[in-house]
């Protein structure tokens, strides 16, 4: 058991690792790493807004879409199906 233990710690640390290493949007690494994934990580949206959608279309498409139903146990079983195969990812990468 303390081997799976040792495994899983080791396979997240090495997934926050990997997430210093990244690239900010201005393109440059910082000058010294942080031991966990930095939650001040920038994002650049683009300088023009995209819509291939009238004002009007817009408003019809955003009330149908609000007017839906939302399962929320069918999103929290997708979510950790997503985490569990990213986990499981890391760790055959691991092996």
């Amino acid at each position: 058991m303390y081997v799976c233990m040792y495994r899983i710690r080791a396979a997240f640390e090495a997934i926050f690792k990997r997430s210093t290493l990244l690239q900010d949007v201005e393109g440059g690494l910082p000058d010294t790493l942080p031991r966990s994934p930095s939650i001040y990580k920038k994002v650049q949206l683009p300088r023009e807004r995209v819509c291939d959608m009238s004002p009007e279309d817009q408003k019809a498409w955003e009330t149908l879409e609000m007017s839906k139903e939302i399962d929320f146990d069918r999103m929290l079983q997708i979510a950790r199906k997503r985490d569990m195969v990213s986990i499981i990812t890391s760790l055959s990468s691991l092996i």
